[in-house]
């Protein structure tokens, strides 16, 4: 499956439009731990926590932006 992909400009334009934009950081707890750097809003689920998966795509919204990262 081929997934459509955009740049962060992209996405920082999006959000400072108020655009429907749901972000996932899939970052191990590790690297998400030790990084400065974050996006506002986003929320960080571990991509093998099927669960978390689920209950966030029962929350996003389902005409807007999902971005991964």
């Amino acid at each position: 499956m081929d997934v459509p992909r955009i740049t962060i400009d992209d996405l920082k334009a999006r959000m400072d439009r108020g655009e429907a934009v749901s972000v996932i950081d899939v970052r191990q707890a590790g690297g998400y731990d030790s990084s400065p750097d974050k996006i506002r809003g986003a929320v960080r689920i571990d991509p093998n926590d099927e669960q978390s998966l689920l209950d966030f795509a029962k929350r996003a919204d389902k005409n807007g932006l999902v971005a991964a990262y």
